[in-house]
């Protein structure tokens, strides 16, 4: 008898990101990718992104990065598709998941440059992955594949709620403690509260507050700041920014601030973590970047 083949949402994204050169992810706004099964994703799927939009990001961009996702958001909040093109030329299309009137998440596909060449930013070139060119053609395509992959989620979601389930019911603690470090991942570079992510979840500050601590250990705020401290340890060694911009780009608005916290968690500040990682072994310096 023949294996019976299963696929997800995941699977379906990678598959039209083969077939079109475009950059497909999922905001999740409800934690149905965490919830759903077939629904769940990698974690770089969560995340609005492709290989120019990181560049732009470290290289001066971040705040107009930021000030454009919340104006698609808002947009989102209607429910109805549209593309849209960010000031740096990067085309997309912008597919809201709506069930029973309630926004569940965006789905972006695109990621698709709109002239010949990519802007400089910051005064660099870009210098990575080549990306495909936004045409009529493309455009269309990928329009297809967003509306496939929301009507597919939606009959995911469908099937779920058919079985008895809800979407609105209480949830596991393992789904709150998984969301709330994905939520952290995704914006850990923004200045976002717990309020957020408690607004996004239709939960009072509070209660995620104590649900958060419960399981993890700790607040919201020192799971914040301690992923943002191993991000900045990342950056530093990379040796591309110094100490103001690596705060800047890990959500810290001071570069003193950054340092007195850094300091606080590792015993050294940033300078002193980089002289004495960079008296390491490769190995070891490979190791902590992972």
């Amino acid at each position: 008898m023949e294996q019976q083949t299963t696929f997800s949402i995941s699977d379906l994204m990678n598959w039209i990101e083969n077939q079109t050169g475009a950059f497909a992810s999922f905001a999740d706004l409800r934690g149905i990718t965490h919830e759903m099964p077939h629904c769940h994703l990698s974690p770089d799927q969560h995340i609005h992104h492709c290989p120019y939009c990181e560049f732009a990001k470290v290289s001066g961009h971040l705040v107009q990065c930021i000030a454009y996702n919340k104006r698609i958001y808002a947009r989102a909040e209607n429910g109805v598709p549209f593309d849209a093109i960010c000031p740096l030329g990067i085309w997309e299309w912008v597919q809201p998941v709506v069930f029973n009137k309630d926004l569940l998440g965006v789905l972006f596909l695109g990621g698709l440059r709109t002239g010949a060449n990519l802007k400089p930013v910051g005064g660099r070139a870009y210098q990575g992955p080549d990306m495909s060119v936004m045409s009529g053609a493309l455009k269309k395509k990928v329009r297809r594949y967003a509306h496939l992959l929301h009507d597919i989620i939606l009959l995911i979601i469908e099937e779920w709620v058919r079985g008895g389930r809800r979407l609105s019911k209480r949830k596991p603690l393992e789904f709150y403690r998984d969301v709330t470090m994905l939520f952290i991942q995704n914006h850990y570079h923004e200045q976002v509260r717990l309020k957020d992510l408690a607004q996004q979840l239709r939960l009072h500050p509070y209660y995620l507050g104590r649900i958060i601590r419960q399981v993890t250990g700790k607040g919201f705020k020192k799971l914040l700041t301690e992923y943002r401290i191993n991000r900045a340890k990342f950056r530093l060694l990379s040796g591309d920014q110094g100490v103001t911009q690596v705060a800047y780009l890990c959500g810290f608005g001071d570069g003193n601030y950054f340092s007195t916290v850094f300091r606080r968690l590792t015993g050294q500040t940033p300078r002193e973590f980089v002289n004495r990682q960079n008296h390491q072994s490769p190995a070891a310096i490979r190791s902590m970047r992972k």
